[in-house]
Order: structure tokens, then C-alpha cells, then sequence
């Protein structure tokens, strides 16, 4: 006589994969006992909307790998040695199994099911706080209001002063810096780091600060105005993530926006200056598409040809807002 295992799966989980399941079909002409579907050691029938009806019969070995059918020989032994739930090594689980309210850890054993923190429970009112939650999972803590910043310890603080020293974490190529804009240098900023033809952006990535000369107006034989237009549009690449991103970020005004140089409008640096105070406010998070000069900023914040133009991005995650540049001989 052969041996003969018996399968026990919880009964919550039963309830619940029933429950979710009939819920899917409410309303749709299904047509009962469509096919058999094998799933934690039990042979059931399916409709045809992929709800599970009444159990067939109870797998002495398991599932097959197909999932369609029971096991037909037990070459498998099960292992439930110290465990309490978890799989028993042969497509079933270990007796009793765990209650509501708790979890199967990583060793077979039932403990009270994790219940994530808010940001209030870590004392955060800011910031994004990767597996900060207490089970593994990241904490989004919203911005701070225009004219604060989020700090280290991700608490709101009144906006200071610009930084006159920078990181040193990014590498010399085309990338895009996600993090917190912590002040815009204006032309006229003589106690920041500044220079006459730019708007310089100070962001704060990671803990550092990165230099980002913007140009707002051109040199040279150009027409000095530089030409601008912002639209909403989705961001481009993964979403944002504070730090240096340099793989499927090149962004091309053109093919990936959309956007024509017929669409830009030319403005005088007076002009732009006025725009980057009253738009372009510190305190928020911000994506800027850009060169890096060295490891601790970067420029070319402008149509660049071809898969590697510049921009700056504000509200990235919640509605981002994109602000484009180029010069007076660039046509696309």
C-alpha cells in the first residue's frame, strides 16, 4: 500500500482566493465547469470567466506543473520539519497554517503581520524614504510649501541661503539629476556662486548640492534672446528617483515631446530672469535633463540635437511640467 499525504490548506486563504475571484465575474454570463484548474494542492473546477467553483478532489502529490491536472506519482517528499505554514517543498503548504493578522515568515513560522508606518510614525513631513515603511516597502512624504526646503532628516525648514560647495557624485555624460530644487542664483546674485548670462540652479541631490548653469542669454554673433516653451507632458524615462540617471534618458524635443522650434518664443534675460523667480520656485522637487561638465554639475540645460537635449522638469511625479530652450540658428 502506498503512501498517502495529506494536504492542508489554510482555509483564510482559500476564503479570500474564492472571494476575489467570484468578484471579478459579477454581472458576466460565465459558462460553470469550463476547465479544471490545480492550485496549493487542490483540483478545482473553473468557469469561464476564471472563477473557482467546488473542489474536485484533493491532490495526495500535489499539482502537476501544468496546473491543470493532480500529480500522478508522489517522487516527492513533503517537509514540514519545524514549520508551521510556508510551502512543504512538494506544491503544498505545512500544516496548520497562520490566522488572520499573520504572516508566514521566512523560516515556516506564523508572526503578527507587518503594518506599514506612515511618514508621521518615522517623524517625516518630507522626502522620499526608500524601504523606510517598517515592511519593506518606500515612504513618499509630499514636498514642502514654496519657501521651505526638506532637509536631511526630512523636515521642513525656511529655505536657506545658496551653497558655495558642491558634490561629487555625477558622471561626465548625459544623465538626469532627480532631486530637490534648493535655490535658483539669478544674474544679479552677487553673494552665490553666478555669471552675467546665466539663471544657476542649485539642486540637492542625495545629501549634496549640484551646479546647473542655465542659459538665458546667448553670446557671440547669435541673437542674444533665448527662445523658450513649457508643456505638460509625461516624464520621460523611468519616474523620478532622487540621483544621477544616465541609461534611457536622452531626450529629443522633437521625437519624444513633439515639440517644433516653431513653438519656441524668444525672451530678453530680464525676461527669463522674471520667469525662473516667479516659476521655477525652490523648495520643490525638480528633473533636470543635462550634461554633466564634471562630477558636480552640469549645463547644456538646451536643444542639443538629437536624443540629447536639455530641460528642466518641475512637479516630476505628481504633474510634470517641462521647460525647454534653444538658440536663435537651432531648427527642428
Amino acid at each position: 500500500m502506498g503512501n498517502v499525504w495529506l494536504v492542508v490548506v489554510p482555509m483564510l486563504s482559500l476564503y479570500l482566493l474564492t472571494s476575489v475571484c467570484a468578484c471579478a465575474s459579477q454581472n458576466q454570463d460565465c459558462t460553470s465547469h469550463y476547465r479544471k484548474y490545480c492550485v496549493e494542492g487542490r483540483l478545482y473546477w473553473q468557469n469561464s470567466c476564471a472563477d473557482y467553483e467546488e473542489i474536485i478532489s484533493v491532490c495526495a502529490c500535489g499539482c502537476a506543473d501544468d496546473f491543470l491536472t493532480c500529480r500522478s506519482d508522489c517522487t516527492c517528499t513533503p517537509d514540514c520539519t519545524g514549520k508551521e505554514c510556508g510551502s512543504d517543498g512538494c506544491f503544498s503548504n505545512c500544516p496548520p497554517g497562520c490566522d488572520a493578522g499573520e504572516d508566514c515568515n521566512a523560516e515556516g513560522l506564523c508572526e503578527p503581520a507587518c503594518v506599514p508606518e506612515s511618514c508621521a510614525d518615522i517623524n517625516k513631513e518630507c522626502g522620499y524614504w526608500p524601504k523606510a515603511d517598517g515592511c519593506g516597502g518606500d515612504l513618499d512624504c509630499d514636498d514642502c510649501q514654496y519657501g521651505e526646503i526638506c532637509d536631511v532628516n526630512g523636515r521642513c525648514q525656511p529655505l536657506s541661503e545658496c551653497v558655495h560647495g558642491f558634490g561629487g557624485s555625477l558622471t561626465q555624460t548625459f544623465g538626469r539629476l532627480d532631486g530637490f530644487l534648493h535655490y535658483v542664483v539669478l544674474p544679479d546674485d552677487y553673494q552665490c556662486p553666478n555669471d552675467d548670462n546665466h539663471v544657476r540652479l542649485q539642486v540637492r541631490m542625495n545629501g549634496q548640492y549640484y551646479d546647473v548653469p542655465v542659459n538665458i542669454e546667448a553670446t557671440g554673433n547669435l541673437d542674444p534672446k533665448i527662445y523658450h516653451y513649457d508643456l505638460y507632458a509625461d516624464l520621460y524615462g523611468e519616474q523620478w528617483n532622487e540621483g544621477w540617471h544616465t541609461t534611457g534618458v536622452d531626450l529629443d524635443y522633437y521625437y519624444d515631446l513633439g515639440v517644433t522650434s516653431s513653438s519656441f518664443s524668444g525672451a530678453t534675460l530680464e525676461e527669463l530672469s522674471a520667469m525662473f523667480e516667479n516659476e521655477i520656485v525652490a523648495g520643490g522637487r525638480i528633473s533636470v535633463f543635462m550634461e554633466a561638465f564634471d562630477n558636480s554639475g552640469g549645463h547644456n540645460v538646451h536643444r542639443n540635437n538629437y536624443f540629447s537635449d536639455g530641460a528642466i522638469v518641475i512637479n516630476p511625479q505628481t504633474n510634470p511640467h517641462y521647460y525647454l530652450f534653444r538658440f536663435s540658428d537651432q531648427s527642428f
